[in-house]
């Protein structure tokens, strides 16, 4: 599916990672964008202090951390494609958790899951433009990917606010991500 490298132009890059990487890191980034401002809020909904609604917002960032090193392990036994399958699942199950969630302990388990899965698919997606895209566009093809990112961080919180309004309660925009 790879073009000869004086073959190459923004068409064929934009061709091979449309909808293999550009269209899946979009998605992900509505469903990382639309969780990350309803966490406290939710939080504070099961009746959280500030403090652990904190905790909870942090377990983010934490589980990223966590499971970086274990990320890279992840994707070099199973290949980029499916590293980005499971890390989407997992994102799946910890906004899962995190809508049945009716303690704070749950939700942070939630919140840690899914920052855990943000470990493995953005190191999978990383892999899988270095490899897919021939060293002379590889830097347009890691700047396409990492806007779409944040395009789908940027529209996330205004769907989840939707989502929100309509559904009047916090935990349905859980399903947003």
């Amino acid at each position: 599916m790879t073009a000869p490298a004086g073959e190459w132009n923004t068409r064929s890059l934009f061709r091979l990672t449309g909808t293999t990487v550009l269209l899946p890191n979009l998605l992900y980034g509505v469903g990382q964008g639309a969780i990350i401002p309803i966490i406290p809020l939710f939080a504070s909904q099961i009746g959280a202090s500030l403090a652990a609604a904190a905790l909870a917002a942090a377990m983010l960032t934490m589980g990223q951390l966590v499971a970086s090193l274990p990320a890279g392990w992840l994707v070099v036994r199973v290949g980029e494609k499916n590293g980005m399958y499971y890390a989407a699942a997992a994102a799946g199950a910890g906004a899962a958790i995190c809508w049945v969630a009716t303690n704070i302990g749950t939700l942070i388990a939630g919140v840690f899951l899914f920052g855990m899965s943000n470990a493995v698919f953005a190191l999978a997606r990383h892999s899988f433009v270095t490899v897919a895209v021939p060293l002379s566009h590889r830097g347009r093809g890691l700047s396409l990917m990492a806007g779409a990112n944040r395009l789908g961080v940027l529209l996330g919180p205004f769907i989840s606010a939707v989502v929100v309004h309509i559904a009047g309660g916090v935990r349905p925009a859980f399903g947003t991500a």
